[in-house]
């Protein structure tokens, strides 16, 4: 990362603490930090021999977003990992889990997070579950969760570091509450803590992370043509069986949205898309 870089990522540590002081509400991401214009192809064959890790708040979030990508990666060799910051206790659509403790929804979310992440071509090793409580991330110390991802960092040692958009998206229905605005507290929290991998000062083996990115279906600034491996993706997120029993939702869901976010590109004869906002 470049020390131009490193002071805009220090300006933005900054203003996100001082807004979370202020005004206990979600901050904007600064527009000095992030690329603008027309979304252009990401060419992941610049990331054969590198490892990338994704950092992400639930067991389920990160093969919504881009398992079309990670399909992709591995299938070049590109070694991923996975950082799950909750354990998903809170959270079961399937009627299945009625009567189920919390802890017996952990386990079985742990396990689904560990076969998803098999069909893509990750493997068990590969990936961290952090086990903080689903939805509670807020009330952890903050410097305990960045901890947690400093040790991931140390663990997995990446050059590319990719994580949830933690920001309210207003303008996609913004007479909505926050979950509709595409935001979740605990997205906020594992962002802001993922930036501080960025830091220099990690040590005692720190990683030279070279590019940092959000997954953004919205406003893009690079996409990945994951029509080729779209059935794929689908089937990965079909094993949060706990979360999408229904695999015909399943299908039309992940369907539809790899359309909008192709869409959203401007990308010409790409079919299913997805889509990073890089930070630099």
């Amino acid at each position: 990362m470049s020390p131009a870089a490193q002071l805009r990522l220090f300006a933005l540590l900054a203003s996100l603490s001082q807004a979370s002081l202020e005004s206990g509400m979600p901050p904007s991401a600064s527009s000095s930090s992030l690329k603008s214009g027309a979304a252009v192809p990401l060419d992941l064959r610049k990331w054969v021999g590198k490892r990338v890790l994704l950092i992400s708040a639930h067991p389920d979030d990160i093969e919504a977003a881009v398992g079309g990508t990670i399909a992709l990666l591995t299938a070049q060799g590109t070694e991923v990992f996975y950082t799950i910051a909750t354990n998903g206790d809170k959270g079961c659509a399937n009627p299945l889990c009625a009567g189920w403790s919390s802890e017996q929804i952990a386990a079985t979310r742990r396990q689904e997070a560990f076969n998803a992440a098999r069909v893509l071509g990750v493997p068990e090793k590969n990936v961290l579950l952090l086990d903080y409580e689903d939805s509670q991330l807020t009330s952890y110390p903050f410097a305990q969760v960045k901890a947690s991802m400093i040790a991931a960092i140390r663990r997995f040692q990446p050059q590319i570091v990719m994580s949830w958009w933690p920001y309210p998206r207003f303008e996609m229905k913004p007479s909505q509450g926050w979950a509709d605005l595409g935001y979740h507290p605990d997205h906020q929290t594992h962002f802001e803590a993922g930036l501080s991998l960025l830091m220099p000062e990690i040590g005692p083996s720190p990683a030279q992370v070279e590019e940092y990115y959000m997954w953004d279906f919205i406003t893009p600034s690079h996409y990945i043509d994951i029509s080729s491996v779209l059935d794929v993706k689908i089937k990965s997120w079909l094993e949060h069986k706990t979360q999408y029993p229904n695999s015909t939702a399943v299908s039309t869901m992940l369907t539809g949205l790899g359309q909008r976010v192709a869409a959203n590109t401007g990308a010409t004869n790409v079919r299913f898309a997805e889509g990073l906002q890089i930070f630099s």
